[in-house]
């Protein structure tokens, strides 16, 4: 128990079905939406990676095995792997790991909090006060879960080595502006991939993690696959089952490539690695006007399996707070699992051609009637994913008027 000071600086929340201390300051708010909040003052908790964590309890729920080793590899409070230990029925050993004492001192008492009275699942419990390198060097695990404040970059070496054949990796990013091209030479110094500023945002942020991921896991003989990848707010979240094996690897890294797209005509298209690299008989180098963007995954981004599997089994987690929101976002992933990278904006087609902006479903509806796949993304409202031509797209738009879909009139016969 807390007691004098320590307790009147401490607060007990509830998240999930566990309860913690926290400490520091309190949860802040900006225009009703949570945002990252500063790591000073106190032991880290960000009450805007709640989505977050929901969707890992769920994701794992349905992917750990028993006797699994789990690592929360930047515990902080400890919340992620205190709701893995206490929202999953698995015989799991969970080791939490933070280098702030004050953390690991935290994390403690929240563990006694929770489990004191499940001694079973006490024994499968341990933390440890090291930097995460020399933890991931010394130990192996089944699943590393890793969450920092920032880019999760210097410690995606240490992951490769220290993860098992068939165990599972999941990261999250912060430091969205390096990835998806608002600082470009940043990104490229960290990443080693040339992004600039695109309309494709955070789909492009997105596939640039990946791809890094899948790059380092290759140079370890080990085959990062996506799972289910996603953007949310101010992160990206990625989760991998990861493989060892050369062959495997080296065909990961055909889903590698490079993004061509037309500001003026908003066009796009992509090259794989093979396309560049075995048809040599064709340059592929940006025409006038056109921008390259890479290497960065091409590659698909969804598990359908896995989703159709949440899905089903989503109804079992109703207490979570973000209940509404993950059967929402997993059905749109659904949809968006089917289609290629990539998607058309309707805001700036509309700006293009100098019209008003006509609603998502009607577009989808023109490009399904013509026997095109399209659907919605959750990287942008005004984007629709299609494996329609880039043609078929343009004619919709010069079409296009405020009375065109009328009750009295068929759309774009």
């Amino acid at each position: 128990m807390l007691e004098g000071d320590e307790k009147e600086k401490t607060q007990v929340v509830k998240e999930g079905k566990v309860f913690l201390y926290i400490s520091g300051k309190r949860v802040q708010k900006k225009s009703g939406a949570p945002f990252p909040l500063s790591s000073k003052g106190g032991v880290f908790y960000n009450p805007g990676m709640i989505f977050n964590r929901d969707l890992s309890v769920l994701i794992f729920n349905h992917l750990l095995s028993d006797g699994m080793r789990v690592l929360d590899a930047l515990s902080a409070t400890g919340v992620r792997g205190l709701r893995y230990g206490k929202e999953i029925e698995k015989e799991m050993e969970i080791v939490f790991n933070d280098r702030n004492p004050e953390a690991v001192k935290l994390i403690k008492k929240n563990i006694n909090l929770n489990f004191s009275q499940s001694p079973h699942i006490l024994t499968g419990l341990s933390v440890r006060n090291l930097d995460l390198n020399i933890l991931l060097h010394s130990e192996k695990f089944e699943c590393v879960d890793l969450d920092p404040f920032g880019s999760p970059l210097p410690f995606l070496d240490s992951c490769m080595k220290s993860l098992r054949h068939n165990s599972l990796l999941a990261v999250t990013a912060t430091d969205t502006s390096s990835l998806c091209g608002t600082y470009p030479k940043t990104g490229l110094r960290k990443y080693g991939s040339w992004v600039t500023r695109n309309p494709f945002t955070h789909e492009s942020g997105l596939r640039n993690l990946v791809g890094v991921v899948v790059r380092i896991g290759a140079s370890y003989n080990k085959a990062m696959i996506p799972l289910l990848s996603h953007a949310h707010h101010y992160y990206y979240r990625v989760y991998f089952r990861v493989k060892s094996s050369r062959r495997m690897a080296s065909e990961m890294l055909k889903n590698m490539g490079y993004l061509i797209f037309s500001p003026a005509d908003l066009s796009f298209e992509t090259v794989h690695y093979p396309e560049i690299f075995e048809k040599r008989e064709k340059v592929f180098l940006p025409r006038e006007q056109e921008k390259f963007l890479g290497p960065i995954w091409l590659g698909p981004t969804f598990d359908k399996s896995l989703l159709l599997s949440l899905l089903k089994e989503l109804e079992n987690f109703s207490y979570l707070q973000y209940f509404s929101l993950l059967k929402k976002m997993l059905e749109l992933w659904k949809e968006e699992s089917t289609l290629t990278p990539f998607f058309y904006r309707t805001d700036l087609f509309s700006s293009k051609f100098r019209i008003s902006q006509p609603k998502i479903s009607t577009l989808i509806q023109y490009l399904k009637e013509r026997g095109f796949k399209a659907s919605r993304t959750h990287f942008s409202p005004y984007g629709v994913k299609t494996d329609a031509e880039y043609e078929v797209v343009e004619e919709f738009f010069k079409s296009w008027h405020p009375n065109l879909f009328s009750s009295q009139r068929k759309p774009l016969a």
